[in-house]
Formats: C-alpha cells, structure tokens, sequence
C-alpha cells in the first residue's frame, strides 16, 4: 500500500509492505489515523537528519523498530495512543492473537515455520 497526502503545509507519504497488514485493513487504516490525530494534536519537530551509517548509530540517534514478534507486540501493548485508538479490550485480543502466534512460532525450526507459513508453494 502506498499513500500520498499532499496538502498546503504538509505532505504525509505512508508506504507499508507485506502481507499480514492487509488481513486486517482496519487495524493498520485506524492506527494510522490515530497516529495523524495525535500529531495534529500535539505537534512535534522532527529530530535532526542521521548521516553516517545507521546501523552503527545508537537507539537514541536512531530509534530501532522492533526485531522480533516478541518485540513488535510488546511494543503494541505498551503504547497508550493505540489503546485510547482501539479500546483496551481490542488492544488486548489483538495482543493475545499475536501471543498465541509467538508461542506456537516457538514449537518450530526457523526453517520449519517459514515452510508452514510461506504463502506460496517450494
């Protein structure tokens, strides 16, 4: 998905991939929209521009997105603008469904889970 907002102020270009996000268009179309609502609420500037190599630069110069499953639905659980989004009790069912995925993930080989879970044949 691509989208492309251009407005007298500002301009908003949101690109996403992969396939999981567009099983529930919803989920990712709300978070979006309260990501836009809060900026327009509380403006902020952007931090400075990262040269050099990003990878070498610290957490702080550069905030990392989550590596893991794990990470990502911890990271989903704590933010308090998608429980005000979403409601506590959808936050925690979307949180759980991803918990469940974890744990059987766990259950597997890497090379096992990409096989079971691939979206095409080898």
């Amino acid at each position: 998905m691509r989208t492309l907002y251009r407005h007298r102020s500002a301009q908003i270009h949101c690109t996403a991939s992969g396939l999981e996000i567009f099983r529930k268009p919803y989920l990712l179309a709300g978070a979006v929209l309260a990501v836009v609502q809060d900026a327009l609420r509380r403006p902020q500037s952007l931090p400075p521009p990262l040269t050099g190599d990003p990878a070498a630069a610290t957490p702080a110069e550069a905030p990392r997105l989550p590596q893991t499953l794990t990470e990502a639905v911890r990271a989903f659980k704590a933010s308090p603008l998608l429980r005000e989004a979403m409601g506590e009790r959808l936050q925690l069912t979307v949180a759980e469904a991803r918990w469940a995925e974890v744990r059987r993930s766990d259950a597997f080989t890497d090379e096992v889970l990409i096989a079971t879970t691939r979206a095409w044949p080898s």
